[in-house]
């Protein structure tokens, strides 16, 4: 997988292996870092991790597809802001992460829901499929 979606072509298949796995403790893992310095993980998605994970897909695109602005991310912050309020201490990160990003997400997830749990989408007079 690693070698066919190479960003590098010219990378043999045994220096793309060595780049892109890590041994710890006696086991092998995949190093993101490697993966996303030397693989197209954008081609990957495009033509097989969409298939895969459809709802992902769905969502990287309305995302994705967004122009970056300060008030988006001031509304972000300001949810973060109410999950790991003074009241809630005992939240852990991992939760208040999941927690933010279902709230941020919710309209686009009932969307989804409403179309029958299908990829196609349609957000802000564009169709995604």
């Amino acid at each position: 997988m690693a070698v066919q979606y190479a960003a590098d072509e010219k990378v043999p298949s045994a220096v793309m292996t060595s780049l892109l796995l890590v041994r710890h403790n006696s086991t092998v893992h995949w190093s993101l870092q490697g993966l996303f310095k030397h693989v197209d993980v954008c081609r990957w998605f495009k033509e097989v991790g969409a298939k895969r994970f459809p709802s992902i897909a769905a969502l990287a695109r309305i995302w994705f597809g967004r122009v970056s602005s300060n008030v988006f991310q001031e509304h972000v912050f300001s949810t973060g802001g109410l999950i790991m309020s003074p009241r809630r201490t005992r939240t852990h990160n991992e939760r208040a992460e999941m927690q933010v990003l279902l709230k941020q997400n919710r309209s686009e997830i009932k969307r989804m829901e409403s179309h029958g749990g299908s990829s196609v989408i349609s957000s802000n007079s564009s169709q995604l499929t």
